[in-house]
């Protein structure tokens, strides 16, 4: 089984992260501080395996401030993995900024051991969100193309100096993988058995990974590509499109026996929601065959960008009204009373009631802000809204239908 991935999980009070000036400040004070035993301080563990060990760390200045808090991953060299965060260190450091993964702030080995201490995302995992939410196909086909360029990233590749670039293959992306911060952005998280792709090898009868997002390629023959963690990431889409996972068993061997041997399909009476254009996006992304799936993550993106492509702008008399749901929305956004919410609702309804469009419009518009979106989802789903409809509801446009009530 893998090295722990779930670093971020079960997080949800958190301490503001801190600029680029502060952290290389800090990081400058470590470095003339190495051989200190004292550098941090552990706050808590966060998660320990036979390998590696996760922890809440806080720097400590020499002048007896802290900065933090820190996610610190001391990894058993012997294990042999690890190597994608010095990776991304050494990128990082060169120069490089990336806008889904997670900032390594240092990397080095302390003898038999690689620690890694990285930046503390605020956020919600992916996981999280949909045992929370169940289904949330308008959340989904808003995130998908994001995420694409997250998993894109990875693949893009960094290397270490004299190396050549070479796409980064993380072999276990699955929703607690996946942090969702305060800005709506995804980060992929845990890179512990990620590797270069020109230097994966098979991984002998053993598995790497997690056995319900694994792709049948590596299931059967230890083969490891972009395109399995394309498929990994059809299975993350399918989840949140479905509120269910894509493979079914009580058991790992279960699960791995019926992605070996199944297309993996939505229910029928999945709902109008998926239709037939969105379905053959998530097919392709999943195929059993890596042939037939979409070879990068681009790939995948250029489909659902155009899947999810406007329509022309409507006439003049229709720009006006929307520059007012705007500007309705955008209030919406720095509010956090659930009563000037639902005001804003109500009012956005009464201005677009002419259109017959305007409920799939507003929800759109609501769709492209994260933190609009769980306020949303969290005033229509509160004991205030469920004599009109509410308390179970995981789409913008129900929510919306209720709210304007």
């Amino acid at each position: 089984m893998s090295a722990p991935c779930a670093m971020m999980e079960a997080m949800d009070t958190q301490t503001p992260t801190y600029s680029d000036d502060e952290l290389t400040a800090a990081l400058v004070e470590h470095l003339a501080s190495l051989d200190r035993d004292d550098s941090y301080r552990v706050e808590r563990v966060l998660k320990r395996s036979s390998v590696e060990t996760t922890e809440l760390v806080y720097f400590e200045g020499t002048g007896g401030g802290s900065l933090g808090p820190f996610v610190r991953k001391r990894i058993d060299a012997s294990a042999q993995i690890g190597g994608a965060y010095e990776r991304l260190f050494a990128a990082q450091r060169a120069g490089r900024r990336f806008e889904h993964l997670p900032r390594i702030v240092d990397c080095r080995r302390v003898g038999d051991e690689l620690n890694v201490v990285m930046e503390y995302i605020e956020g919600e995992t992916l996981g999280a969100l949909v045992d929370r939410l169940g289904a949330t196909p308008d959340y989904a086909r808003e995130l998908y193309p994001a995420l694409c360029d997250a998993v894109g990233e990875l693949h893009a590749g960094f290397a270490m100096a004299g190396e050549t670039s070479a796409p980064v293959i993380h072999r276990d992306l699955k929703p607690s993988n996946i942090l969702m911060d305060e800005a709506g952005t995804p980060r992929v998280m845990d890179f512990g058995i990620a590797a270069r792709s020109e230097t994966l090898s098979k991984d002998g009868n053993s598995f790497m990974g997690t056995p319900a997002y694994m792709a049948p390629e590596y299931i059967q023959a230890r083969e490891s590509s972009e395109r399995s963690d394309i498929f990994s990431v059809g299975l993350v889409f399918f989840e949140l499109l479905t509120g269910r996972k894509g493979a079914q068993g009580k058991s790992a061997l279960e699960m791995i026996g019926y992605i070996v041997d199944n297309d993996i399909r939505v229910q029928e009476n999945a709902g109008p929601e998926l239709d037939e254009r969105l379905l053959d996006i998530l097919y392709k992304s999943i195929a059993r065959d890596p042939q037939q799936r979409f070879a990068t993550a681009l790939q995948m993106r250029a489909a659902l960008d155009a899947y999810l492509q406007p329509d022309e702008p409507e006439a003049a008399s229709a720009e006006s009204r929307q520059s007012t749901v705007d500007f309705l929305l955008r209030r919406m956004k720095h509010k956090s009373d659930f009563p000037a919410l639902s005001e804003s609702v109500s009012t956005i309804n009464k201005i677009t009631s002419s259109d017959r469009e305007s409920i799939a419009n507003l929800s759109n518009s609501i769709l492209k802000d994260f933190s609009l979106t769980n306020k949303i989802l969290r005033l229509v789903n509160s004991a205030a809204y469920r004599t009109a409809g509410g308390g179970n509801i995981s789409t913008i446009s129900r929510a919306v239908l209720v709210l304007g009530f």
